[in-house]
């Protein structure tokens, strides 16, 4: 078949290749469960906090402003970059669902739970592929070493 491969299953196989030499890889997203949930909250209702954290937030974004122009050009990175990295509507570059006016934080949370989910499946298929794999050689490797223990024992029985 010509079936594409994905970046995600990409960079999972990369990353699990390269820990292939060490022991079990921990999952590296957040569970995705948490993600769909994070998804159903309802943040109207907590608009009091999310004006407190506008407000915080505009503060930062002064004081990075006021960093970048006082700063020798020398200096500023790499911190003007990962400031401007900061959004991850922009980061993504994630676009509003049809006839929404910005992206919603639910449309934002489902995105990455969706991606987490299929991540979490298919790193659980590649980490028992792998662990497999390493069984089989192992087996392979001992298989003489079996054979010779079991000679052993006959012999020490015979004794």
């Amino acid at each position: 078949g010509g079936r594409g491969v994905s970046l995600q299953y990409a960079l999972m196989g990369n990353r699990l290749q390269h820990k292939r030499l060490f022991s079990a890889c921990a999952f590296p997203l957040p569970d995705p469960q948490d993600v769909f949930l994070a998804a159903q909250v309802k943040f109207d209702d907590l608009s009091g906090d999310l004006k407190q954290l506008q407000q915080d937030l505009s503060k930062c974004e002064k004081n990075v402003q006021k960093v970048c122009s006082d700063s020798p050009e020398e200096l500023l990175q790499p911190f003007k970059d990962k400031m401007e990295a900061f959004d991850l509507v922009l980061y993504f570059g994630l676009k509003p669902k049809p006839g929404e006016k910005e992206v919603t934080t639910s449309h934002l949370f489902m995105l990455w739970f969706e991606f987490c989910a299929d991540f979490k499946s298919r790193w659980k298929r590649e980490n028992k592929n792998i662990s497999k794999q390493r069984y089989e050689s192992a087996r392979n490797t001992n298989r003489p070493l079996k054979h010779l223990i079991k000679i052993k024992i006959f012999i020490l029985h015979k004794a």
